[in-house]
């Protein structure tokens, strides 16, 4: 890496595997490139990253499976860069509380050159994990895909949730009104995904705690009528 006046310039140095950092923080410069494996190679004891920030950069190609092995990273933001394909897995990452994923789709929607399409695959499985800390959430302007199960439920601290712009399909899960805390829920862009349908306990549930949402409930018919009204 090199530094000049637009900030630092190149890409990650193999060597980062010999420094015993539990921070990195390399957002907002002119990094370009793809992650070394090297980066979460944890075969030392101490290196096991609680943040990393590699935000508006021009990162590209997938992430190392190396990433699964993070188990005490609280903060994972890759937003704004070229990334592609599917995320490792995060199911082990329940210390996590912020995971920031936007905008990694260059193309304009989810077909066409595989390069441009950000992160796919199915949605990261943190989200369905129980015991996960997560409270904010920006997946938005990815082409993930599938269905957002009702396993969602375990995120008992989500506040902000946004999966604008992806491929998900199915249902929205009447188990989201499980998560008391949530405050915002953005699905808006997703073609397949049913925002029509709605569960009327979670209508409620989204109208009773003034949860900021980017679609429209309908009609929302009394508790206790069964959804007739």
């Amino acid at each position: 890496m090199t530094t000049n006046h637009e900030g630092l310039t190149g890409g990650i140095p193999t060597e980062i595997k010999t420094v015993p950092l539990k921070l990195i923080d390399l957002g907002c410069n002119k990094l370009s490139g793809k992650i070394p494996q090297e980066m979460f190679n944890i075969t030392e004891s101490w290196k096991d990253y609680k943040y990393i920030n590699l935000n508006d950069n021009n990162f590209n190609g997938k992430i190392p499976n190396g990433l699964q092995n993070m188990r005490r990273l609280t903060q994972l933001s890759l937003a704004r860069n070229q990334f592609t394909g599917n995320l490792p897995s995060t199911q082990r990452m329940l210390d996590l509380i912020l995971l920031d994923l936007q905008q990694n789709r260059i193309s304009n929607s989810c077909t066409g050159n595989a390069a441009d399409l950000g992160f796919t695959g199915p949605l990261p499985d943190i989200l369905f994990t129980e015991g996960s800390k997560l409270q904010i959430v920006s997946l938005n302007n990815n082409c993930f895909s599938g269905n957002i199960t009702g396993q969602i439920r375990h995120l008992t601290s989500l506040r902000y949730l946004d999966l604008r712009n992806n491929n998900l399909a199915g249902k929205i899960p009447k188990q989201i009104k499980h998560i008391d805390n949530l405050k915002v829920l953005l699905l808006g862009g997703n073609p397949q995904l049913d925002m029509i349908n709605i569960p009327n306990g979670l209508k409620r549930f989204l109208s009773d705690n003034d949860v900021m949402i980017d679609f429209d409930l309908g009609k929302i018919c009394p508790k206790g009528s069964g959804g007739v009204c």
